[in-house]
């Protein structure tokens, strides 16, 4: 008769049995957290006032990837964007201003063990950009309105915004053009903030294709595309989606 071939297992301790289930469900939980935040929705903490009234500094914010802003997983590659923000939206994108190189499964690590911050458990902990939303020592975020899409022409006075809607009819007030007023806080004369003025009184922009004229609500304080230029459509995040 043939022996049967018996096959050994080594015993391992109970504590060892449990560290590797519990490894296990942490790597499910990142893997299923990545791929929620890189494709369907993300969080981030309001770290300046670039956004008042509207949106204050500690306020927490939800913005969708979806239709625009999904990435492949660990990667910064963005899928094409399947249409484009509407005026008036407001978005996440990476700052301009941001000087560190970011390595993304390391990024997307820190933002997974630093959730309790982000969506309201804990408190939080801010730099001071004063420009964004998200700010860690690997990268950063800020938030921005959609005031004209490609194809408008838009002149700035004052620190208000007036569009031609794909550069035809008359010039209108940014608020016209949107489904919902916002708040602006606005410089009223060249003593409130010197410094800031020049950007705010303008020549004609036209936005090209591929771009979008984004500015802040907060415009005493902060610039935006009058400062440093049309944002390509494929840098944004995602849109704001909700803010508590």
């Amino acid at each position: 008769m043939a022996k049967k071939k018996t096959r050994n297992y080594k015993y391992k301790p109970l504590y060892q049995r449990i560290l590797i289930q519990l490894a296990r469900m942490l790597l499910f939980v990142f893997l299923f957290y990545t791929f929620i935040t890189q494709l369907v929705v993300d969080s981030a903490v309001v770290g300046s006032r670039s956004m008042e009234p509207g949106l204050k500094p500690g306020d927490k914010i939800f913005f969708s990837r979806i239709p625009i802003g999904m990435k492949i997983p660990f990667t910064d590659i963005g899928f094409p964007p399947i249409s484009i923000p509407e005026r008036g939206s407001v978005v996440a994108l990476d700052s301009p201003f941001a000087r560190n190189k970011t390595i993304p499964v390391l990024t997307e690590f820190w933002n997974f063990i630093s959730i309790n911050n982000r969506i309201g458990f804990g408190r939080h902990g801010l730099g001071r950009s004063g420009f964004g939303a998200r700010e860690t020592a690997a990268r950063s975020i800020i938030l921005r309105r959609v005031i004209a899409v490609p194809g408008d022409r838009v002149y700035l006075s004052s620190g208000r915004a007036y569009v031609q809607p794909r550069a035809a009819g008359d010039f209108l007030e940014e608020n016209l053009l949107v489904k919902e007023e916002y708040r602006l806080v606005l410089p009223e004369s060249e003593f409130d903030s010197p410094d800031l003025m020049p950007a705010y009184y303008s020549s004609t922009f036209t936005v090209p294709d591929g771009k979008l004229f984004l500015l802040p609500d907060n415009r005493l304080e902060a610039l935006g595309s009058n400062s440093w230029g049309m944002t390509a459509i494929d840098a944004v995040q995602g849109m704001v989606i909700l803010s508590y």
